[in-house]
């Protein structure tokens, strides 16, 4: 029996170093690309087929050598990367968060590890991921996340802002005060151009100013170009990501 804890533990090691080495090597590729215009991310809805070659378990990816085709697949190896961490018994916030950015790419296809996500900090009750509101952007993701909020989402506690966390404790608010209630928000039923405004509405009624106003931002930022925002993502918090994976 210890022995196999060992060899368990051991494989475990291993395998979260060839994490880091895969993701350090992405990362440094990113330095070298540039996120492809509008028009092509549009094509993210059908993404470039992989063609793959099986040779006694060998799995070889041919993608045409370009940005269009080569990044998307960056983004699934990252997520690869992270979802182990994010989903083990120990809690990890920030591998919890960085899945629910990278799971923006090809949505909805990650909509029920997204939902899977949701359920793990409902049942912790809280989360935080002050890196939220710089790259998350998808108008579902933005709605559930207003929803946590609400009396029938759980009132989950969510530290989203940079130093929110700092700010509450020296600020010692009135009990009650970050918990106030969400209007409930989006019915499944309603059409793409009257959410932008269910979810601003959601979120105006008693919620802290500095949540509030980021939310609306968020909501006005949702027809930004999804590979620019993941590609800033990839730059901007390099070093972030290879200390989660450490």
């Amino acid at each position: 029996m210890v022995k196999n804890e060992r060899r368990k533990h051991q494989k475990v090691i291993q395998l979260e170093r060839s994490y880091k080495v895969t993701c350090e090597k992405v990362l440094d590729l990113m330095c070298y690309m540039s996120p492809p215009t509008q028009d092509g991310v549009k094509a993210q809805e059908e993404p470039p087929k992989v063609k793959s070659k099986f040779r006694k378990g060998f799995d070889q990816k041919l993608l045409p050598c370009t940005n269009k085709a080569v990044m998307p697949y960056c983004f699934q190896l990252l997520l690869a990367c992270f979802k182990l961490r994010a989903f083990t018994d120990n809690r990890d916030d920030m591998a919890l968060g960085h899945v629910i950015v990278l799971l923006q790419h090809e949505w909805p296809r990650g909509e029920n590890l997204f939902l899977k996500a949701v359920n793990k900090i409902c049942q912790q009750g809280n989360f935080q991921y002050e890196n939220f509101f710089n790259y998350v952007t998808n108008i579902d993701m933005l709605e559930e996340f207003a929803y946590l909020r609400t009396q029938e989402g759980g009132k989950i506690h969510l530290e989203l802002l940079p130093n929110q966390g700092i700010l509450i404790k020296n600020s010692s608010p009135p009990m009650g005060l970050l918990q106030q209630e969400f209007i409930p928000v989006l019915q499944p039923s309603i059409q793409p151009a009257d959410r932008h405004h269910t979810v601003t509405r959601g979120i105006t009624k008693g919620v802290k100013e500095d949540f509030r106003l980021a939310m609306e931002r968020q909501v006005s930022r949702c027809g930004e170009n999804l590979m620019v925002v993941l590609h800033h993502f990839c730059i901007n918090e390099k070093i972030l990501l290879l200390q989660t994976l450490t």
